[in-house]
């Protein structure tokens, strides 16, 4: 499988989960019409957390890829998004909204979307060790996960 389908995926798949929490937590806080669009490392902030090498940050990875890796056993690959809705006037209401994910792997795998309950920093890493950013072990540079590979 092509990194860029994982990639192409994955984005797809975490940009549609952390728009289903924002809805989960603007329930009929937000009224009128608001457009909004924005990058990932604009308005957000993505990374992955592996469970084949915990200490290492991969925030500006341009890649971000979920599930289990088939040379890492049971590693498993955790994506994180946020959204930055500020820009979102309060009192503002979302009519409708349409995110569409896209999967391309051939091995089957169901992939689960989860609301992180702990804040988290992207981090400067690719593939590195930088003690700035969520990893498998932490949340933050010095702040761990309850529990290893990010609580939700």
């Amino acid at each position: 499988m092509k990194k860029e389908n994982i990639f192409t995926f994955l984005l797809l798949f975490l940009i549609f989960a952390g728009f289903l929490i924002f809805l989960y937590f603007a329930q009929g806080k937000i009224t009128g019409f608001v457009m909004w669009t924005g990058q990932l490392g604009v308005e957000g902030k993505d990374t992955y957390l592996r469970g084949s090498s915990p200490d290492e940050n991969d925030g500006v990875n341009t890649l971000l890829t979920v599930g289990k890796n088939g040379g890492d056993g049971e590693k498993r690959n955790h994506g994180l998004i946020e959204f930055n809705f500020s820009d979102i006037p309060v009192n503002s209401t979302i009519n409708s909204a349409i995110l569409y994910l896209t999967m391309n792997s051939s091995t089957g795998q169901v992939i689960d979307i989860h609301r992180f309950t702990r804040s988290w920093d992207e981090g400067t890493g690719i593939d590195a060790i930088t003690n700035n950013g969520a990893t498998w072990n932490n949340a933050t540079g010095t702040l761990a996960w309850t529990t290893a590979g990010g609580d939700f």
